[in-house]
């Protein structure tokens, strides 16, 4: 569940990830006129058509492209957690998200940094930022250093009795990887993943995309945590319910062997990688939908 704003009002209602008739779109993006925003455009994952001079883009390009027609826009994806919504008094609402918004970015361009630099949470600006974060929602806040992969650093948020996961950006990161992954991409991409209510991606609720000038791209999802060992039948049953989702994610190697740990891309049943998306055909996502249906009902007794 998400939490869907009227940008004129404010109000909100939970609603699913789907579509909200209040938004109003921009040609490829959901960027609004000031800040709150939802990104729905297939083009940022595949690429596409440009439509002013009609010749194939990237999709990097189509997402520079949004935000360069879309000046007014302040790059947020998404919504804050509800809950935290239900802490703010409605009429401080639209000046208290922007606020978090503000705090959230600020904490990762701090965070931007080479991939092997860790922060103490002692340090000056991490302490003022849980003591904003906790001034503006009134709920107790800490932080806690998680991991790093090739991409990011991932840190777990706890706000009240709920964890996230905050993820900021390296700054040296393989520019082989930058091409699909990172401040631009991710933030970009994971609404759409949610938006198609692909059940094996992990929750996302509100990030920024960033630029090659602004390094303050960040994501804050839905914190997993799966200790269970799986069998080698649970392992497949996980590549199947990958293969019938709308939206996969090339670079994520299930290991078929007994007792596969969770890794830095799963965990779970959940995919918490959302940079290097791709959107299939629909001809073989089709054919690998029924062949996954195929193979759990032949194997599995599954219906």
């Amino acid at each position: 569940m998400s939490v869907q704003f009227n940008v004129n009002s404010l109000k909100y209602n939970n609603t699913n990830h789907l579509e909200n008739k209040n938004f109003r779109h921009g040609k490829d993006i959901g960027f609004q006129s000031q800040s709150l925003t939802r990104c729905l455009s297939k083009t940022f994952i595949n690429g596409g058509m440009n439509k002013k001079t009609g010749f194939a883009q990237t999709a990097e390009d189509a997402i520079l492209e949004a935000i360069k027609d879309n000046p007014k826009s302040r790059r947020f994806v998404g919504n804050l957690p509800p809950e935290w919504i239900d802490q703010i008094p409605k009429g401080k609402r639209k000046e208290t998200v922007q606020q978090i918004q503000d705090l959230f970015s600020g904490l990762a361009e701090k965070l931007y940094s080479p991939q092997y630099t860790k922060f103490k949470k002692d340090e000056t600006f991490v302490v003022d930022f849980l003591s904003q974060l906790k001034q503006a929602l009134g709920l107790d806040t800490e932080i806690k250093y998680i991991n790093a992969g090739d991409i990011g650093k991932a840190y777990k948020l706890k706000v009240g009795d709920k964890k996230y996961v905050f993820k900021a950006f390296h700054s040296d990161m393989n520019p082989d990887y930058a091409k699909s992954n990172g401040e631009i991409f991710e933030p970009a991409r994971a609404p759409y993943a949610n938006k198609k209510g692909c059940k094996s991606f992990v929750d996302f609720y509100f990030g920024r995309i960033g630029t090659h000038d602004n390094h303050d791209g960040f994501m804050l999802t839905k914190f997993e945590l799966s200790n269970q060992k799986l069998t080698p039948k649970e392992e497949i049953k996980r590549l199947l319910s990958f293969l019938k989702s709308r939206v996969t994610t090339p670079d994520i190697d299930i290991n078929v062997k007994t007792n596969v740990s969770d890794d830095l891309n799963i965990i779970g049943l959940k995919a918490i990688d959302l940079g290097d998306l791709a959107l299939l055909p629909q001809n073989l996502h089709k054919t690998l939908k029924n062949t996954a249906k195929d193979i759990e009902k032949y194997y599995f007794n599954s219906n």
